[in-house]
Order: C-alpha cells, then sequence, then structure tokens
C-alpha cells in the first residue's frame, strides 16, 4: 500500500476474534520487547505518578499532570504500533527513545481526537438535557443514560479514528480522514476486537486494586469527619500515601501490557483493513497527492 495509492474503502472484513487473539499472541509471545519498549515510558510514567503526590489533590498542577502522561503513552504507542507493523528487527524498540517528528505527529492526532470525543460527549449531554426539560424527575436516570451513551459514541468515534496512530507510527502520510473511510462498515468490529483483547486486562487491573486496597489501606484518618471533601481527601492521601504509591505503580505496569494489547489490536486491524505493508516510500495519499 505503500506505494499506491490507498483504497476508498476498507479491503476486507476484520476478523473480530482472530484479531484479538493474534494481538495477545504478538503481546506474550514478546516479553523482553515489551519490557523493552516500554522500560522508558513506564519510567516517566512512575516520576509523573510521584510528582501528583506531591501537589494538592485538587490544583492547576494535577491537570497539567494528566497532560503530560501523554507523553509516555506517546512513546510507548509509537513504538509499539511500529513493532506491530514493521516486526522485530525493523521496528526494534529503543532502549532510550529519541522525540521524533512522528512523536509530534501522534501526540496531535491524540489531543485531536480527544477533542473530537470531547466534542461529541458535549452534543450528546446536550441533546439530552434538551429532550428531558422540564422533567426534573428523570434526570437521574437520564443522566444515567446519558453516561452511558457517550461513552459508547465517543468510544465509536475514537476508534474508527484509531487507523491515524499505526500509519503516522511508520511515518506514513495518513490523515483522520483517511482512517474514518478505511474503517467504514467496520467501527463495531473493531470496537469489539478491542473489547475483547482489553476486557480481561481491566478486570486484572480491577481486581489488583480491589485485593491492595483490601490489603494495604489504613483505617481513615482520625479527625476526618466534617472536613470539607477536598481536605478530606488529602486527609486521606496523607494516610495512605506508601499504599496508594504501590497500588498506582502495581496497576501502571499492568495498564502497559492492556495499552499493548489495544495498540495490537489496532495494528493488525489497519493492516488487514488497508492491505498497508512495510516500504520504502511513503504512501500516497486518498486525493493522490504524495504523502
Amino acid at each position: 500500500m505503500s506505494d499506491t495509492t490507498p483504497p476508498r474503502e476498507a479491503l476486507r472484513k476484520l476478523p473480530v476474534v482472530a484479531t484479538a487473539k493474534e494481538a495477545y499472541i504478538r503481546v506474550f509471545d514478546n516479553p523482553r520487547l515489551l519490557a523493552r519498549a516500554s522500560l522508558a515510558p513506564f519510567c516517566l510514567s512512575l516520576a509523573l505518578i510521584v510528582l501528583s503526590f506531591t501537589i494538592p489533590v485538587v490544583s492547576a498542577l494535577g491537570y497539567l499532570i494528566g497532560i503530560l502522561n501523554l507523553l509516555p503513552y506517546t512513546f510507548f504507542g509509537v513504538a509499539w504500533h511500529r513493532l506491530t507493523l514493521l516486526g522485530p528487527v525493523a521496528g526494534a524498540p529503543p532502549l532510550m527513545p529519541a522525540w521524533a517528528p512522528r512523536h509530534w505527529r501522534f501526540l496531535g492526532y491524540l489531543l485531536a481526537t480527544m477533542l473530537i470525543g470531547s466534542g461529541a460527549t458535549a452534543v450528546v449531554f446536550s441533546l439530552g438535557f434538551m429532550a428531558i426539560q422540564p422533567d426534573l424527575d428523570a434526570l437521574p436516570a437520564a443522566t444515567g443514560l446519558m453516561l452511558l451513551a457517550g461513552f459508547v459514541i465517543v468510544a465509536y468515534v475514537m476508534i474508527r479514528l484509531s487507523f491515524v496512530f499505526p500509519a503516522v507510527s511508520v511515518d506514513e502520510g495518513y490523515r483522520l480522514r483517511h482512517a474514518w473511510t478505511h474503517t467504514k462498515g467496520q467501527g463495531l468490529r473493531l470496537l469489539g476486537a478491542t473489547v475483547i483483547a482489553a476486557v480481561p486486562m481491566v478486570a486484572l487491573v480491577w481486581g489488583v486494586n480491589e485485593i491492595l486496597a483490601a490489603l494495604l489501606f489504613a483505617e481513615a484518618a482520625p479527625g476526618q469527619d466534617g472536613l470539607p471533601p477536598v481536605a478530606r481527601m488529602e486527609a486521606f492521601v496523607d494516610a495512605n500515601l506508601g499504599a496508594l504509591l504501590l497500588i498506582r505503580t502495581v496497576t501502571a505496569a499492568i495498564d502497559y501490557v492492556l495499552m499493548a494489547l489495544v495498540i495490537s489490536v489496532i495494528s493488525i486491524a489497519f493492516r488487514t483493513c488497508t492491505g498497508w505493508v512495510p516500504a520504502g516510500s511513503g504512501m500516497v495519499t486518498l486525493d493522490g497527492e504524495d504523502g
């Protein structure tokens, strides 16, 4: 595909179960490569976790750290997409990755898809509230339905746009409109494969959180009654700082396995639906312009 015009639609239907199965094989058959690809991003994630506990629970710096968390994901996402698409030789992840133009493009598209997802959520909530006014008695149930609908719609929209990430990771001239075209008719299949791959690891993260919380958390700090919610939260953090750091570290490690599975699904789907194969030159865009 890199030497010809990309297709104007998906070349073939995505096999849902087979894609999820291949993702697991690629992740768990390469523990050494997974460790190598995640080492530097994971260390950056740990630094941000530690930093997050040194600032007030609710603050502008907290939001900044949330944005900075996109950086380790960008490093890991680019590395794992390249490994999945290019193989363990050409796509071998560097031990200490350097920020490159592909990382800027990946991060830019990540922010763009997040903004699109936020916009879709706002539209769902606006339409929902307009529909129930002035029946405020229906608000609790309607809010739950809107949250569910918003989550499904955002997940669907973002998965339809997800092909841009493997493409830019291997330096293809690819845009969001190409991703939307190539996932036409495949959105639910891609979403299904992602869910199948992710659910076991999400359940593992939840289980580990519950077990560690039950074993490690101290009783609520004395004197919390009557405190404002933010002060109560800060008192809880102070009383359980070691436990919170341990839990965040363990779950962050599992999160990298989860990310590898989801990224593998997207890369495999991109290759399957577009017919992409490695080549020495960039692809030609849907407009016929050299990418």
